[in-house]
């Protein structure tokens, strides 16, 4: 893993002399970040970013399905009006 660990020669090479390989967790690299790391931390973000868009999108789809669905569904339950013939009557027509 580059830049999560590193060796710091003379530790190890005390450290061999004692027991066997070891290697220890170097934290220089999280104090002073460089650019591959805040290139990484970048990516995280817009990772996140994304995320949480493609959530609130797939949410609102979602949503927007349901109301298509119900608006279907209340629309077929819904009496329909049945064509009624309508019996004509002569009128008399007034003269004013």
């Amino acid at each position: 893993m580059n830049g999560l660990f590193c060796e710091n020669r003379r530790e190890v090479s005390l450290r061999r002399a004692r027991r066997a390989q070891s290697r220890h967790i170097c934290f220089e690299h999280f104090d002073t970040p460089g650019p591959r790391l805040k290139a990484d931390y970048m990516a995280d973000l817009f990772n996140l970013v994304m995320l949480v868009c493609a959530a609130i999108g797939s949410m609102a789809f979602g949503v927007l399905g349901a109301y298509g669905i119900f608006r279907v569904g209340f629309a077929m339950m819904r009496p329909r009006r049945k064509a009624v013939p309508v019996k004509t009557q002569p009128e008399a027509v007034t003269l004013l």
